[in-house]
Order: structure tokens, then sequence, then C-alpha cells
């Protein structure tokens, strides 16, 4: 028996976008073999879209529904006694805050220390395009970042009076906004601040501990 190998064909997924919104979209594979056959499937959550024709060709419609999700569109192409896929990933609808927890780095921070607050995608990458908006309060000061899935802010230089600083941000995409996530809150290192106060100070003889 002799083994048998070939370079595997150019394939790659043309049409449409990273989004889907509410209208039908065509994508074609495109570099199939001569001969070949071509199946489409869709992965992730189902809900979102679905095929509504040229499951067989190499042009597929996908239509979504109301349900927002993440789905990847799978090309299977045989060719005789070879088999190829290629995916493309599509966000159905608008984020929701089940898409992104933000969170905080480094860790824990002392006063008037810079941090990074940002979008972790966990599931899925954000679809191109993709737009942040960030709003904070509590003493923070903006650094960088702003529209970017990472913001830069300066702690409050003094100890907090009226409540800790915190962060809230939202993702948007061709499809519109999503909702603002829940408050970040700034977490500061323990230790990072005296509770007392010490007067006068310099000093070489009798201070007040207050």
């Amino acid at each position: 028996q002799i083994p048998i190998s070939r370079a595997a064909p150019s394939l790659y997924i043309t049409g449409g976008n990273d989004n889907l919104c509410s209208s039908p979209t065509n994508y074609t594979i495109n570099g199939i073999p001569a001969g070949s056959t071509v199946s489409w499937s869709l992965q992730g959550n189902t809900a979102s879209a679905s095929i509504t024709s040229g499951a067989s060709s190499p042009t597929v419609t996908v239509t979504p529904t109301t349900v927002q999700g993440n789905v990847s569109l799978i090309a299977t192409i045989t060719h005789c006694s070879f088999t190829y896929t290629r995916s493309k990933d599509i966000r159905v609808g608008t984020y929701s805050t089940s898409d992104y927890n933000i969170t905080q780095y480094p860790s824990t921070v002392c006063l008037n220390q810079t941090v990074q607050f940002g979008f972790p995608w966990y599931y899925s990458t954000p679809a191109s395009g993709t737009t942040y908006n960030w709003t904070w309060g509590g003493g923070f000061v903006y650094v960088s970042g702003q529209g970017t899935s990472v913001i830069t802010l300066r702690a409050p230089s003094s100890p907090p009076i009226s409540g800790t600083p915190w962060v809230i941000g939202r993702a948007n995409n061709a499809c519109g906004s999503g909702p603002m996530s829940q408050p970040k809150y700034l977490v500061f290192q323990t230790n990072c601040w005296s509770q007392f106060s010490v007067s006068p100070n310099p000093t070489s003889d009798i201070i007040q501990i207050e």
C-alpha cells in the first residue's frame, strides 16, 4: 500500500461579516477543488442562528434569530478521500453582561498608582469593529484607553472618604450597544495608608497621634 499525500487547497470563507443583526446573510467558501462536495453547519449557540439555504452548496445563507449569542459557521469540504474544514466566528445581536466580566490589573494597588480594567473575552473573540464605553467615579483620574477594551486609570492620591472607586463598561458592535456591566470596585492593598495622623510632622520632640 502506497500512502498518498498532497498539499491542501487554499480554502477561505468570504461574504457577510462578524456580526449578524436581523437580516439573512450569505457566506461563500472559496478555492474548492473541482468535484468536491460542501457541507455547512453551525456550532455554538445554535438558538441564535440557522442555515436557511445552501447547506450543501458553496454559498450558504445564515439567518439570525432574536437570541443573542456566538456561533461558528463550519464549512466541510470533501474531495476524493480528503476532508477539509474552515470556520468563521459570528456574533448574533449585541453583547450582554454574560459575555464579559471586568477585571482589574494588578489585582491590588495603593494610592496614586495606575491600574487597568479590561474585558476578558472568555468565550469568544469579539467581532471586528467592537468599541467600548467606560464610566468611572470615586476619585479615579483618567489616563488612557477610553473606547478600547482596556482602560487605564490612576487611583486616588488620598484615602477614599465617600466610597470605594469604581468603574463600569460596555461593549458595542454593529448591532448596537450592550448594557453596562456591574460595577467593578477598586481593590486596595492592605495597609496601604495609615489609619492615624501624626502631628507635628516632622518633629524631634513630643508628637500627637489622632
